[in-house]
C-alpha cells in the first residue's frame, strides 16, 4: 500500500484490520486530546512493524492513529488470517512477543527521557535515532 505525506493509514478507533510493516518512508503513531492536542507515541522506519498490539490483544480497535510523514510503501497483514497463523505456528507468535518486548522497552526509556532530558536534549537524540 502506498502512502503520500500526511495521509492517514488508520485512525484511533477505527476497526482493527491487521498490523503494517513498514518498507519504505516514515511514519508516526500519535493520539489526540479532546483539545486536539497531538501526543506522539512512536516513529516508524523501514523494516519496523506498526500496530502489532491490537493483534496479540485480541483488540478490535486501532488504539492510536498513524499517519505517513514521507512517501511511504507499507505491508499490511490481515488480522484474521494472520491470528489463524499464530495458532498453528507458536514460534511466530514468540517472535511478535519479544518485538513487544522491545517496544515496551522503548516507552520505558521514552517516558525516562521526558522526564529528565531537556527539549534540546529530546531533539538531538531524535535526530542520532534517525541517523541525521
Amino acid at each position: 500500500m502506498h502512502f503520500q505525506p500526511g495521509e492517514a493509514v488508520f485512525h484511533e478507533g477505527e476497526s482493527y484490520r491487521g498490523f503494517f510493516l513498514v518498507q519504505e518512508g516514515a511514519c508516526k503513531v500519535f493520539r489526540l486530546s479532546e483539545a486536539g492536542k497531538e501526543a506522539v507515541l512512536s516513529f516508524f522506519l523501514p523494516g519496523q512493524c506498526i500496530a502489532l498490539l491490537p493483534l496479540l490483544r485480541q483488540s478490535d480497535e486501532y488504539p492510536a492513529s498513524c499517519m505517513a510523514l514521507q512517501q511511504s510503501v507499507l505491508l499490511r497483514f490481515d488480522a484474521q488470517p494472520f491470528r489463524a497463523l499464530l495458532k498453528h505456528r507458536p514460534s511466530i507468535q514468540s517472535t511478535l512477543q519479544e518485538s513487544m518486548a522491545s517496544i515496551a522497552e522503548f516507552f520505558r526509556d521514552k517516558t525516562s527521557m521526558l522526564m529528565l532530558e531537556g527539549v534540546e536534549e529530546r531533539v538531538t537524540g531524535f535526530l542520532r535515532q534517525i541517523g541525521a
